[in-house]
């Protein structure tokens, strides 16, 4: 009953584990895969936002460079080069009452080919000071037409305040006329600007210079690592960290002034932003669970309610009631299990009547077997104990024969085998004789072959010996030809220095004292070689003769072994001669042996046949009577178990209620 509790709760575990699994797991997904959209639709929510700012931002600065950009192309049209070089009076007072009515414009100045520079309000200016070599002069004459915009950059004229230069050829190309812009307009517009709870803007030249940073001072480098990710496009969005808080810039490229415009928030905003999302997804996810947990709940309690009805069915019919069905209300899977266990039980109980039926009258028709059985035993018993005896009789005749030819046998046998070993080992003996005589005879030709290479060994011993003396003899010639060559070639060295002091009439004798110096050199080149030549071959002969006599020893050696050889080899053929006529004795006497008893052997065996004959007849008498009677015992004793099956079955049988 344990056992069937704990697979009925195995069941529901794995249920639970199932239906749970596939509860939670999909939520799970989904819920951080929403969390995961939803932080990344506020982040692209976000970045649009802030790029609506920033572009908001370059717009206003546009237009307000387009304005002073048509101041500009006015002064550049309706000015001349004459009027500069001159400083008319006339444009002195155009551009005076120009400043009065625009503060944000920090100085208007123009620049002729000649060098000549107009400049209001007016400035003092270094003695070597050429406008023609400043920048905004420089491009703007390179590209007329066109309006230059400097980047920014602070003027000590404004106690370091920033400045914006926008300059433009004049229509008749004989100067520039310049506008400083002060940056003052650009500042307050940054510094208004809010980007969500924490974020600011940024702005940069095309060089990487802060134009506008609410931590670093205007005009400082940014940091190489952050421009380099601004300037590898002109416009996206990047995360970085900055006092060890994570960040999202969101940047563009102005067309108009080449600046970068940007704008940061803290990334902990869009968190915060999503936080209130995953609340709401929390608590769907909560709610969404636990309407899940009840569904399961019910879902499995459905499907383990009938398995119990079953299980619980199944204790009632070991227990041999089959008088109840199962009540079956649905038609699923678990129903029509319970119709096939409804139809199951009916089945049997239909088995059951039958069984006891036939159980009956086999009953009955096993005692009326098991009475005539025992009487057949009876009488089969006494023919039995009859044949047996009969039987043992032409046995225990039989057994005394064969005794007797079997021992016959054996002898037969043994003397057959006496004979061929005799014959065999008569034959190895004549083998043996003969092999010993071919083995003496190679051994002699091998002690005449041995005899001959010793010989050979102490001639080429000798010859070598010889070739030793003789090498050491022509190490000894060498040595004289080398001192030879020493003493000539000191000769010539004597004699070179005497042609020397002789002067023109020793030249002659110079050069062949030279070219004895030189032969004799080669001499002694030449003999120094053949003398390590001569040594390798004293080292080889040397070898030679050590090798040598090792084998003159071995030779020795083995003339000894042949010499013990041919000894053995003759003590046995004197012995084999000695055992042949021995043997050839042995062989006839068992051939006389075998020869009568072979004649008593068959006498033995026509004995033997007729006492087996008897006994081979009693034995199947014996077999038959017996064989009955194990026929009739068996007969008897399953009508006996039949008997008690029989009853065993009817009392199981009223076990069961049907």
């Amino acid at each position: 009953m344990k056992k069937k509790n704990k697979e009925i709760n195995g069941v529901k575990r794995k249920l639970v584990i199932s239906f749970s699994s596939i509860l939670i797991i999909p939520i799970v997904l989904i819920g951080f895969l929403t969390y995961n959209s939803s932080v990344n639709s506020m982040q692209a929510q976000q970045e649009q936002q802030v790029n609506e700012i920033i572009t908001l931002m370059g717009q206003n600065i546009e237009d307000t460079l387009a304005l002073k950009s048509r101041d500009i192309d006015v002064f550049a049209e309706n000015t001349r080069g004459d009027q500069i070089e001159e400083e008319d009076d006339e444009l002195t007072i155009v551009v005076g009452q120009y400043l009065h009515f625009h503060d944000e414009v920090d100085k208007v100045y123009f620049g002729s080919e000649e060098g000549t520079l107009v400049i209001q309000p007016e400035t003092e200016l270094p003695d070597d000071f050429d406008a023609r070599d400043r920048p905004w002069y420089i491009e703007a004459m390179e590209a007329p037409g066109e309006l230059i915009i400097s980047d920014p950059y602070p003027t000590e004229a404004l106690d370091g305040d920033m400045v914006v230069t926008l300059s433009k050829a004049l229509a008749d190309g004989s100067g520039v006329v310049g506008i400083d812009l002060s940056m003052d307009f650009v500042q307050e517009m940054a510094s208004s600007v809010e980007i969500g709870e924490s974020g600011y803007p940024v702005l940069l030249d095309r060089g990487g210079n802060v134009i506008f940073h609410p931590e670093n001072e205007i005009g400082a480098q940014m940091e190489e690592s952050f421009y380099n990710q601004v300037s590898a496009e002109n416009a996206g969005a990047f995360e970085y960290t900055e006092n060890n808080e994570s960040k999202i810039l969101v940047y563009d490229t102005d067309d108009f002034t080449g600046w970068t415009l940007a704008g940061s928030i803290d990334y902990s905003e869009v968190q915060d932003n999503a936080a209130s999302i995953i609340k709401t997804l929390i608590i769907v996810m909560t709610a969404a669970f636990l309407i899940g947990c009840v569904i399961n709940a019910v879902t499995i309690q459905s499907i383990l309610r009938p398995i119990n009805g079953l299980k619980r069915r199944a204790k009632v019919i070991s227990t041999g009631d089959l008088t109840e069905e199962i009540k079956v209300v649905k038609n699923d899977e678990i129903g029509q299990l319970g119709n096939a266990f409804n139809e199951m039980q009916s089945s049997l109980r239909e088995l059951i009547r039958d069984v006891e039926v036939n159980a009956q009258q086999v009953a009955a028709s096993a005692e009326e077997l098991n009475a005539n059985a025992d009487q057949m035993t009876n009488s089969s018993e006494q023919v039995s104990l009859a044949v047996q005896e009969v039987s043992s009789s032409a046995e225990d005749q039989l057994n005394g024969t064969e005794d007797s030819v079997n021992s016959l046998e054996e002898v037969s046998t043994g003397v057959g085998r006496i004979v061929e070993s005799s014959t065999k080992v008569s034959e190895y003996v004549t083998q043996m004789s003969g092999q010993a005589d071919v083995g003496g005879q190679a051994v002699s030709n091998t002690l005449n072959q041995m005899t001959s290479i010793q010989s050979s060994v102490e001639d080429t011993n000798k010859d070598i010996t010889s070739l030793l003396e003789r090498s050491k003899e022509v190490n000894t010639i060498l040595k004289a030809i080398t001192d030879i060559s020493e003493q000539t070639n000191l000769l010539a060295l004597n004699a070179a220095i005497e042609a020397a002091r002789a002067g023109e009439h020793g030249k002659g004798f110079a050069v062949v004292a030279d070219e004895v110096r030189k032969l004799a050199e080669q001499s002694k080149a030449s003999a120094s070689e053949i003398s390590a030549i001569v040594q390798g071959i004293q080292s080889d002969v040397q070898n030679a003769v050590e090798k040598m006599e090792r084998v003159a020893s071995s030779v020795n050696d083995g003339l000894d072994v042949s010499y013990d050889a041919i000894d053995k080899f003759g003590e046995i053929i004197r012995t084999s001669d000695s055992i042949k006529p021995q043997m050839e004795e042995v062989t006839a006497i068992s051939e006389q042996m075998s020869a009568v008893v072979e004649q008593v052997t068959a006498t033995a065996n026509n004995l033997a046949a007729i006492a087996r004959t008897n006994a081979a007849t009693s034995e199947e008498v014996a077999a038959s009577t017996e064989e009955q009677l194990a026929s009739m015992q068996e007969i008897s004793a399953s009508a006996k178990s039949l008997s008690s099956m029989a009853e065993e079955l009817t009392e199981k049988v009223k076990m069961y209620k049907y």
